[in-house]
This record gives C-alpha cells, sequence and structure tokens, in this order.
C-alpha cells in the first residue's frame, strides 16, 4: 500500500509507555483505519521504502494521522514524500546477531556490546540496512550482517525468488551481540539451527511438520493443518515449543483453551497458529473459536496436539489434512534423546541406559521391561517357540506363511503362565504390556470397551510387544453361558474386532492365560485370533528337579536332604506348591531355632504335611477334554 510521509510534533508521546531503545526510533505511526485497510494489528513488523531507502518498524496507531499517511519516528526520516509499506508476516527468531561498526566516534568496547545488547532486544533487523544509534554522545551507526551460506543452510530457502537481501529477523529479548573485530576479530557466530534438531526422537511427526508446515510456510506456498496427539509426556509440548520459537512472530502459541479464547481476536492473518491443550472442553468458547478458525481460512495452518484424536468431533477433525501420532521414542531415538539432554556423544553406557527408560503407567494395565529369564522356564521349549515369529522372522517369510495372531496358555493354577510370558518378553527383548480381564470392566457405560481399544493402541504404540492378558475367561466368556452378561459381552465383542484389525507386521503377540478353556467363547478361539493354545500342565519329574535344585540352590542343606526323594514326594504338585514347600520348610527351621544354619529334611518332612497338591482331577479331565477339541463345559 502507497500513502505519504508526515510530520507530527512530539511523536514520541504517541508511543505506548514500554516503547524504548530500538522501538523508540523504529516505530511507525498510521491511522486506525488504516492499520484496518492493511489487516493489521499494533506492534506489526512493517518495511517501509521511501525516496531515500529502506526502513524497518512496527507499527502504532495515532489518530492525528489521515487516512493513507504515515509518520516515521527517526530523526532523519523523509516528510511529504510518497512512500510503501508492506506488513512483514514472515520473520526468523534469532537469539544472536552479528553486526559491523560504521562511521564509529566512540570507542568499541563490552561497554557498547552490552548497550546494544538492551537497544536492539525485540528489533526487526535486515541484513544490510544500517542503524543509528545515540551512545555517549556519539553516534554509532551498526550494520546487521549474516553469512550468506550460513543462513541459506539453516533457512532451508530454496525458491529462487527469494532474495537474502528480503529477510528480516526478530532479535529476540536478551539476545547476545557480537561486533565484528571485538574479541579475536571473528566474524560471525554459528545462528541457531532454524529445524527441529535440537528435539531429540519423534523422527516421523518432525518430518511431518518440515514437510508440511515449516518448509512451505519459509517458501510462501500452501501449508496444511496437522493434528497431532500421542501419551503424555512423548514430547510433544516440547516440539510444539521449538516450532514457535523457530516461526517467531510468524506464530501464535496457545497453551490452554482459556488462553486461546482470550486472544482470539489478536490473531494476525496468514500466521501460523499451535495449539497445545492437554484437555478438550467440547462446551468451551475456545472449541467454538477453534471451529471458526478452520473455517474462515483466515491463518495459514492451525496445529492442534492434543492426547487423544477421538476427544475432537468428527465435524472439527476432518478439517485437519495431516493427522499424526507421536508414538513413544524406539531405543534407538531414546539414545538420541540422551545424547542431546547429556550434551554428550552416544557411547555404550547412553545404550545401556535407555534399555532401561521404558516404565510408563496406565490406569488398567502395566507397561515393563521384565527381569525374567529362559532359566525360569525349565524345560518348557514348546512354550519358548512363541518369539520364534520376532527372533525368526525370515523363516517365516521364506516359507511365505503368516505368524500366529495370538496365543493361548491354559493349565492348572501355579503352573507358571504368569511367569512364561514375562520371561519370553524379556528373551526376545519386547514389551510386556500386561492387563487382568476383571479389571477391564467399569461402571461406566462405554468405558470397558474402551479399555479394551486403548490397551491395543498402547501396544501398536510400543511395539514390539507382548500383550498378555492374564485371566482370559474373564472377558471371554462363552456368550450367553451363565457367567455372561451385556456388559463382557460387548467387551468380547470388541476385543474380537481388536484381534481382527491386528496386523501380521504390526509386532503385536498377543498371549492369553486362562484356567479354564472351556469356559472361553469359540469365536475367540478361531484361526487368526488365539489359533494357538499351548498347554502348561503340572512340572513333571524332571522339571520338578529343576525347580527344586533352582530354589534350594541358595538354602543351607543339611546332608540328610535329598532332591531325588523330594522330586518322588512332590509327584502332581504344581510349580508354585513347589516353591511353597522350599520357603515353608525354611520358615519351619526358623521356628524351631532362629539361629539355624542349615535346614533338614525333617522339616521337609513336616512341610509336606502341611502343603498337599491342590490340583482337582476334574480340571485335569477339563484339559484333556479341551486338546480333543472339546471347546464346552
Amino acid at each position: 500500500m502507497k500513502g505519504f510521509l508526515s510530520h507530527i510534533d512530539k511523536v514520541l508521546e504517541y508511543l505506548p509507555p514500554d516503547a524504548t531503545g530500538w522501538m523508540r526510533t523504529h516505530s511507525i505511526l498510521i491511522h486506525p483505519q488504516t492499520m484496518d485497510i492493511l489487516g493489521v494489528m499494533p506492534r506489526q513488523a512493517v518495511r517501509v521504502k521511501t525516496p531515500t531507502g529502506v526502513f524497518i518498524g512496527v507499527l502504532w496507531p495515532c489518530k492525528e494521522l489521515g487516512i493513507l499517511r504515515m509518520c516515521i519516528t527517526a530523526k532523519d526520516a523523509p516528510k511529504e514524500k510518497m512512500a510503501s509499506i508492506e506488513p512483514l508476516w514472515k520473520t526468523f527468531n534469532v537469539p544472536r546477531i552479528v553486526v559491523s561498526l560504521k562511521g564509529i566516534t566512540v570507542k568499541a568496547d563490552d561497554a557498547l556490546r552490552e548497550y546494544l545488547e538492551m537497544y536492539l532486544s525485540n528489533a526487526y533487523v535486515q541484513p544490510g540496512i544500517s542503524i543509528p544509534i545515540n551512545y555517549y554522545g556519539g553516534m554509532v551507526e551498526i550494520i546487521p550482517e549474516m553469512p550468506i551460506e550460513q543462513s541459506l543452510e539453516t533457512l532451508s530457502l530454496k525458491d529462487e525468488s527469494t532474495e537474502f537481501n528480503d529477510i528480516v529477523f526478530f532479535v529476540t529479548y536478551g539476545c547476545s551481540v557480537f561486533i565484528t573485530g571485538l574479541n579475536g576479530g571473528q566474524s560471525c557466530l554459528p545462528l541457531e539451527p532454524m529445524d527441529l534438531s535440537s528435539v531429540g526422537g519423534m523422527h516421523n511427526a518432525k518430518k511431518t511438520l518440515m514437510d508440511y508446515v515449516i518448509l512451505p510456510f519459509m517458501r510462501e506456498g500452501s501449508c496444511c493443518s496437522v493434528l497431532m496427539w500421542g501419551l503424555p509426556g512423548s514430547g510433544k509440548t516440547l516440539l510444539l515449543s521449538t516450532m514457535a520459537r523457530i516461526l517467531s512472530s510468524s506464530a501464535f502459541y496457545f497453551q490452554s483453551m482459556d488462553e486461546f479464547n482470550e486472544q482470539y481476536a489478536f490473531i494476525q492473518p496468514k500466521s501460523i497458529v499451535i495449539l497445545d491443550w492437554p484437555s478438550v472442553e467440547k462446551d468451551h468458547k475456545g472449541y467454538t473459536k477453534l471451529t471458526q478458525l478452520l473455517s474462515n481460512g483466515k491463518t495459514a495452518s492451525v496445529i492442534l496436539s492434543i492426547r487423544q484424536a477421538d476427544d475432537l468431533e468428527l465435524g472439527v477433525r476432518v478439517r485437519f489434512p495431516i493427522e499424526m501420532e507421536v508414538e513413544v521414542p524406539t531405543e534407538a531415538e531414546r539414545i538420541e534423546i540422551l545424547s542431546i539432554l547429556a550434551d554428550y556423544p552416544s557411547d555404550q553406557n547412553l545404550i545401556e541406559l535407555a534399555k532401561f527408560i521404558l516404565f510408563i503407567s496406565f490406569p488398567y494395565y502395566f507397561f515393563l521391561i521384565c527381569s525374567h529369564c529362559y532359566n525360569s522356564i525349565t524345560e518348557r521349549c514348546q512354550i519358548k517357540a512363541v518369539i520364534w515369529p520376532q527372533k525368526h522372522r525370515s523363516a517365516f517369510e521364506r516359507f511365505g506363511i503368516d505368524p500366529p495372531a495370538g496365543i493361548l496358555l491354559y493349565g492348572p493354577p501355579g503352573c507358571s503362565k504368569t511367569l512364561v510370558a514375562r520371561a519370553l518378553a524379556n528373551e526376545s527383548k519386547m514389551n510386556f504390556l500386561a492387563v487382568k480381564g476383571p479389571e477391564l470392566f467399569s461402571k461406566w457405560v462405554g468405558e470397558s470397551e474402551k479399555a479394551i481399544r486403548d490397551l491395543f493402541s498402547r501396544a501398536r504404540q510400543v511395539a514390539p510387544t507382548i500383550v498378555f492378558f492374564d485371566e482370559i475367561d474373564a472377558v471371554g466368556a462363552s456368550r450367553g453361558s451363565e457367567k455372561s452378561s451385556g456388559v463382557s459381552d460387548r467387551v468380547l465383542a470388541q476385543l474380537l474386532t481388536e484381534l481382527d484389525g491386528l496386523e501380521k507386521q504390526s509386532g503385536v503377540i498377543l498371549l492369553a492365560a486362562t484356567n479354564r478353556p472351556d469356559h472361553l467363547d469359540s469365536a475367540l478361539l478361531r484361526p487368526g485370533r488365539l489359533d494357538r493354545a499351548l498347554y502348561v500342565g503340572l512340572p513333571s519329574a524332571s522339571t520338578r528337579r529343576a525347580i527344586l535344585t533352582m530354589r534350594t540352590k541358595k538354602m543351607a542343606m543339611a546332608e540328610d536332604v535329598s532332591i531325588d526323594c523330594l522330586v518322588d514326594r512332590t509327584k502332581g504338585y504344581s510349580g508354585a506348591e513347589l516353591v511353597a514347600v522350599c520357603r515353608n520348610a525354611a520358615l519351619i527351621a526358623m521356628r524351631e531355632n532362629i539361629d539355624a544354619v542349615e535346614v533338614h529334611w525333617g522339616h521337609f518332612e513336616e512341610t509336606l504335611r502341611a502343603i498337599v497338591p491342590r490340583t482337582e482331577k476334574y480340571l485335569l479331565d477339563i484339559y484333556e477334554q479341551f486338546k480333543q477339541g472339546c471347546i464346552s463345559g
């Protein structure tokens, strides 16, 4: 827009009280209606081209001026001349700036540098355009300079129509100023990279934001609105705050719905709005204004970060062309994050440390890497084959077959089904997501089904994962039976849906355990769901010997204790009962004499009379029938 340069007496009185330093001599006063024509707000950075040169400043309203007239607060500004004014919608944030001195009449020292740091805070500068400054009665003329090769690399400006001299930088508050020729004569300092490399991990999320928002915005292209969600603590806020710092005055960053509602009127056209909302309230005024913002096309892009994508109504969600999930960092990404935080190159110590940063808690289930190993699974070779799809993937590809989607472990209580699942997770280096069937049920309608959906969603996020359903009969009871109910039927239907949608390459293995396989619904056991059933029965003689040897390894045993005799006497005992026999024998020895140093055979005799096998024969008959294909009790 073009207008005339005018003069106002006592022009500085029309500036706000906080206009100091650079802003005091680089403000442009225009009529409020002129601001409406330009579509700008106060403090908007603009470029004014006059017959004598180019001037960078900020706008302030002044009713003393006529429409299409402007007044520059600089003392040497031309008057009654034609000038054009151009809003600067895109500026780049720099915490450090390099300047050279021209026609200096004062000493260039650290005192001058500190003064410039205070003077240039919150200033807009363009490389090559000089800035005159009064300093101790003398005139200092500084020229901001930016190394071309460094700036083109950091800004990623590949558009041939973009000239380097047109780039305007916003000098942040508390900036660092480096004077050419001072302190060793270095000519420049490295600028903060205008990308997301300072954020560790989240490679997919960073690539999406760079490709669809940041780079198109820098090249004056078309940006996309982005909806992102993820677990608390996954790095969404860090990613968005870094992005807001990169885009500087071109971005509006709101961390709550209340803040967005209050500042909505100040959002500039063609800017990027970044919303980091920990929760979404659909009856909040901010939610209504979000809908308006997405509909009117006022902004270049809207980036919304929430915990779950389902928190948005479908009518709002479809207005985001790009959706992405910020996933839990992989081991390689955890190493990268640790390297950035520790400011130290990756080494073996960081690699080992990254393996232990794994614990995440959820309302209905827990997630951890277990410390159990194959030595805890004594002689269960068939069960160890569960992790073959993870460890020998090439073999499955060679034969052209898909690995089992789910595996059912069934057998008497106390036969180490849960221990088997945890040891398998540890040996395969997979994450372990465990849930007990009864804990999924909620008194609120729909919450139980939602818990199933969330469980598998989290499992995909932290893949490769073993999802372990303990007491699967609580949620997989046969429909129409006495133990089923309306809630359990809906939960089972949701579980079947999730199993059908479990991709073969998702890295998620479902492992379920039950004591009563005859109570399970037949649909749960069909191929493609829990299509493999492994019997975890009572330990054999060799297994009992291995368990007893392992449990008594650290016990002081008398010479009259015979492991072979103990193996013969414990026929029909479960693994948990064998552990109880060893523990109880030691407790009896302590009860007799707290200073006892050995456990004698008599202590085991007394223990065997107190602890008897409690696996009933009818259960063993049920397991035998289940092996033969009978699945109804």
